[in-house]
């Protein structure tokens, strides 16, 4: 099965007004330091271009969103998604960041691919902001496209 794969933060949502809570990088590898600007979500705007293309790929293409966010913020993301893209889960798959995985975004989200593409799917590509996960993708032989929107989290890395 065809697969494309859409990053959530910076791609189809607008999370610079709480670039202020990313935390400090020196404990950016803690999961529990990304509570507060994880639980903001709820308060993100939708990125117009991602969303539509978004829209567009999940009507001709099998689509999911691969994020880095933690698995116990699913509630409120599902919720986000359905009041701003019109989205209801499951009628796309959502990967969210195990509690217990502190692993970088690049390396985490490469396991996914892997998973996926160990299941016998073919990725067409991936929409991604992070350059480094893009060049993870990049090195498992999947095309990236990166947006010009960039998440709050790499603007103050």
């Amino acid at each position: 099965m065809d697969v494309i794969i859409f990053d959530l933060d910076g791609v189809i949502c607008d999370n610079s007004h709480r670039s202020h809570l990313v935390p400090p990088r020196e404990v950016q590898h803690i999961n529990e330091s990304w509570h507060a600007f994880v639980s903001e979500c709820v308060n993100d705007k939708a990125i117009g271009a991602g969303v539509e293309f978004y829209k567009a790929m999940n009507k001709a293409h099998y689509t999911v969103i691969l994020t880095s966010r933690q698995e116990n913020f699913r509630e409120s993301t599902v919720k986000w998604l359905s009041d701003n893209v019109g989205l209801e889960v499951p009628s796309t798959e959502l990967f969210m960041r195990p509690h217990d995985v502190s692993c970088p975004p690049s390396q985490y989200k490469a396991d996914v691919v892997r998973k996926i593409l160990a299941g016998g799917h073919n990725i067409l590509f991936a929409v991604d902001d992070d350059p480094s996960v893009c060049a993870a993708l990049n090195a498992l032989g999947v095309h990236t496209f990166t947006p010009s929107t960039i998440c709050a989290s790499l603007s103050n890395s």
